[in-house]
């Protein structure tokens, strides 16, 4: 549909009658599909529930490799980005290859440079929020504002 909005764009002269007929359908089209969509998300949104047990369940079952990108974050400092990347890249590699334990592969392979313990914090998905607290807050101050300009 937008493809067909963007040809409809070049016109021979100002608003030469025959190609403008084609953005009106698809227009009114698209808006529709994204109207749609909008309400399939707040259905989605009204009937998601979040079930922190099964995510812990679930990110203890991955094996530590959902965090593997913040071990490569904190080894690019001392590495280098693309090092680092390789480094752990070889270590999910040998640790999905053997079934071994992503922790324990890290653990050999970065002997020296990093702990068996400062490897299971990286790996420890509770503490790799990022921005998410702040974001969060923001989004709830935002709301509160709005909140309190709006009528009861």
């Amino acid at each position: 549909m937008v493809s067909t909005l963007f040809a409809a764009q070049v016109q021979q002269h100002q608003r030469a009658a025959g190609p403008w007929h084609a953005e009106w359908p698809t227009l009114t089209r698209l808006l529709q599909t994204a109207g749609s969509a909008a309400a399939w998300l707040d259905t989605s949104l009204e009937r998601l529930a979040v079930r922190p047990e099964a995510m812990r369940a679930n990110l203890a079952a991955s094996g530590g490799f959902p965090m593997a990108e913040r071990v490569t974050a904190d080894l690019a400092g001392e590495l280098g980005r693309a090092p680092a990347h390789e480094e752990v890249r070889h270590a999910c590699q040998e640790a999905a290859r053997n079934g071994r334990d992503l922790a324990r592969v890290l653990a050999e392979r970065l002997e020296g440079r990093r702990s068996r313990a400062e490897i299971d914090a990286l790996l420890d998905p509770e503490g790799y929020l990022g921005s998410a607290p702040g974001l969060v807050d923001r989004a709830l101050a935002a709301r509160a504002r709005r909140g309190a300009k709006e009528p009861s």
